[in-house]
């Protein structure tokens, strides 16, 4: 008896050992008939999974993953950033949320490129507004993992020792290398300050966040770090809420956030794309150079004209169909920012299109007493990013690269998806959709494609790829180019969803911590 219980304790442990790392490993692409979920984290991925197995919906889920991605991408994205966000509805509507950064009211003042933390007001807007389950039992993942801890990977390892280079905010030097080194993979890595804050947050929908000693205690280090940011700047955000942009194509029509994302740009590529019937699988250098050119040029125009059309974003679209020429380099230079995207997708029909950012890898580099890095989004009000009109609507946030945007066909939604990475958002985006409108069936393979992107030196970067004939004749058929590695975190990260045949398939990024899930009933 004794024997056959210790056989049984031998084989549970076993079990339980297989179950546990099987769960950890990631997914690039599933399928199911419940729902489905694409993050930048598998542990981001779990805690959406798990918050609908417990009976929450898609946003329910979302929120739980954003907030689990503050935790374990924290270069990227937290409670420090600030984001955009769309929301399908059971009844087939959709929402845009714009959660930018605005300008200070003393703007005049400000020696900082910090922008106002507004992430957290997405968050419980979203939850408050749409979620059913409470806010305690959504942010108990996050929580979890900044208490028991969570093993740094290869991929925010190589980010910390990039980022390091370039530090010298004493908190933010001694929260990535704390005995000295960049903190290596492997390594259980436990934040008890952002635990301790989190669990404020849940226990008040995060209105400590923005009124009382919480925003106190952030405007008054954004000042001595040299913000112009008040307490009364905290208390008085409020997110945008609006109708999203939409562009048709046959019979699918695209949704997007309105500028100041850029989602309509992301759009309208995608359907210049479609229109041009371009071989979106380039065999040929000359086939790439087309994509690559149309997606520059676009580009290029949202530089120039984008902020001009910020409360017109259809006149945007009209007026690059009327000045399309060659290549104009007109960009003093293109930020290395980097954001992140998760999608979720219940078996209701309510789904969640959400990029986050932090702007570059850990923002300004600067970190909060409070457990978490600040966005450095006020940069993005600069001519780096965009030509601004004097007139500017204060009411708006800069303009922004992120894309979250939903696909329709014969008016049920088919796609969601965004993306992550500075312009190469915009790019990766519209090619991406363009690809799944005219090829759905790629779905399981769109990711895993080599990248390429013409930026503002024109210069031709190529992600590496086994078909290195191909690079060869590339690099030949563009003088300024460039082969970078395969998984380059330069090409930015891409989730994507999508229900065909009443299946909701979920797709992941290899790049990056890219991971997803699809559950049946």
């Amino acid at each position: 008896m004794k024997n056959k219980f210790l056989i049984l304790l031998s084989v549970s442990l076993f079990l339980l050992s297989f179950y546990s790392q099987a769960s950890a490993q990631r997914l690039f692409f599933d399928q199911g008939d419940f729902a489905a979920v694409s993050t930048g984290h598998p542990l981001a991925t779990e805690a959406a999974i798990n918050i609908l197995r417990q009976g929450g919906n898609a946003v329910d889920a979302a929120v739980a993953a954003a907030f689990m991605l503050g935790v374990v991408d924290f270069t990227n994205s937290g409670i420090g950033g600030d984001g955009f966000a769309l929301v399908h509805l059971e009844n087939g509507s959709i929402i845009s949320f714009d959660a930018s950064s605005k300008k200070p009211e003393n703007f005049a003042q400000n020696n900082s490129n910090i922008g106002l933390p507004t992430q957290v007001k997405l968050l419980f807007r979203l939850l408050k507004s749409f979620g059913t389950l409470s806010a305690k039992t959504v942010l108990a993942p996050a929580i979890k993992k900044c208490n028991e801890g969570f093993k740094i990977t290869g991929y925010l390892n190589n980010v910390i020792k990039k980022k390091l280079l370039q530090l010298d905010h004493k908190p933010a030097v001694e929260f990535l290398a704390p005995r000295g080194l960049a903190l290596p993979a492997g390594t259980i890595l436990k934040q008890p300050a952002l635990g301790k804050t989190l669990q404020k947050l849940a226990s008040d929908y995060g209105d400590s966040f923005y009124h009382g000693e919480m925003a106190l205690k952030m405007s008054q280090q954004m000042q001595e770090l040299g913000s112009s940011y008040s307490v009364k700047d905290f208390g008085r955000y409020r997110c945008r809420i609006s109708k999203p942009v939409n562009l048709g194509w046959q019979n699918y029509q695209i949704y997007g956030t309105p500028p100041p994302s850029c989602s309509i740009v992301a759009m309208k590529l995608a359907l210049e794309l479609l229109k041009s019937e371009a071989n979106l699988f380039p065999s040929t250098p000359t086939e790439l150079l087309q994509i690559a050119i149309e997606g520059r040029r676009l580009i290029e125009f949202k530089y120039r004209q984008l902020a001009n059309f910020v409360k017109q974003p259809y006149e945007f679209c009209k007026q690059f169909d009327k000045v399309k020429t060659r290549l104009e380099p007109s960009m003093p230079g293109e930020a290395e920012t980097n954001t992140t995207h998760l999608c979720v997708w219940d078996n209701n029909g309510m789904a969640v299109s959400m990029t986050l950012t932090l702007g570059s890898h850990c923002g300004t580099g600067e970190f909060s007493p409070l457990g978490f890095f600040y966005n450095n989004e006020t940069r993005n009000y600069k001519k780096l990013i965009a030509n601004y009109p004097p007139n500017y609507p204060s009411e708006y946030g800069p303009i922004s690269a992120k894309a979250p945007i939903m696909i329709k066909r014969d008016s049920k939604l088919h796609t969601i998806l965004g993306g992550a990475g500075s312009n190469r958002i915009i790019f990766n985006v519209g090619l991406t959709a363009a690809r799944i409108m005219k090829h759905p069936e790629c779905l399981n393979t769109v990711l895993e494609l080599p990248r390429f992107f013409l930026d503002y030196r024109h210069c031709l970067h190529l992600e590496w790829s086994k078909n290195t004939e191909f690079n060869k004749n590339c690099l030949k058929s563009w003088k300024n180019s460039k082969i970078r590695e395969s998984g380059s975190d330069y090409f930015g990260l891409v989730t994507l969803l999508s229900k065909i045949n009443k299946l909701y398939k979920s797709a992941a990024d290899f790049r990056r911590d890219g991971d997803c899930r699809s559950i049946s009933d």
